[in-house]
């Protein structure tokens, strides 16, 4: 399996796919970053959490291009950790989604309950609501530790697939990622995880570069 992955590597097409991954990754790096810094002004400018929102839908863009690449990569080189990858963040990403429709449900649920309804009887149906939605978003963050694992394996043994300094890195940012995932589980240090992609993504990025160094 390693040789033949080996020789597949020296495929331009694979060397592209990779390449492109790394560029978008540092374009995802860079509007996370941003967000981040954002995010700190959200509660004092409105407006600061409407950017934040457009940059936010602006990185989910990237993300599924830069999953396409990793689609690609996997099939041509037949790489179980890749496709691994690329099938747990599509499926934490619908699992966000869902558990912050149901979390979000619930806390305005407990709002209305407590402040129009006046009625605490029914207190543990909005409060059952917003448990749900809690544990929907641990499965998330599980999907997410386990993804960006699986991406930390494909770079820990491949690493002679690529130069060594790009592999070192490549592995590296996504271990970080994988930390950072880790962190968004405590959700009080949800903050510490968000610095850790972005170191996570800028050190994916030198990847743009491997079409340049095959050449």
């Amino acid at each position: 399996m390693f040789l033949i992955e080996k020789i597949e590597m020296s495929n331009p097409d694979v060397n592209r796919e990779f390449s492109e991954f790394g560029g978008r990754m540092k374009v995802i790096a860079i509007l996370t970053l941003i967000s981040v810094v954002i995010g700190i002004f959200t509660g004092i400018n409105a407006s600061a959490g409407f950017f934040d929102a457009v940059i936010g839908f602006v990185v989910f863009i990237f993300y599924i291009l830069i999953l396409g690449d990793i689609k690609s990569a996997g099939v041509m080189l037949n790489n179980r950790n890749l496709l691994s990858f690329r099938s747990k963040i599509i499926t934490s990403f619908i699992l966000g989604i869902i558990g912050m429709i149901i979390f979000t449900t619930g806390l305005a649920g407990i709002g209305i309950t407590i402040f129009f309804i006046g009625n605490l009887i029914l207190l543990p149906i909005p409060v059952t609501i917003v448990i749900i939605g809690i544990i929907v978003l641990l499965i998330t963050a599980i999907l997410q530790i386990q993804a960006w694992g699986s991406l930390e394996s494909f770079f820990t043994n491949n690493t002679t697939l690529f130069p060594q300094e790009i592999a070192n890195d490549a592995r590296t940012g996504a271990k970080l990622c994988k930390i950072g995932a880790i962190f968004d589980i405590t959700v009080i240090l949800m903050f510490i995880g968000d610095i850790l992609r972005v170191i996570g993504y800028f050190k994916l990025a030198p990847l743009e570069y491997l079409e340049h160094t095959s050449k």
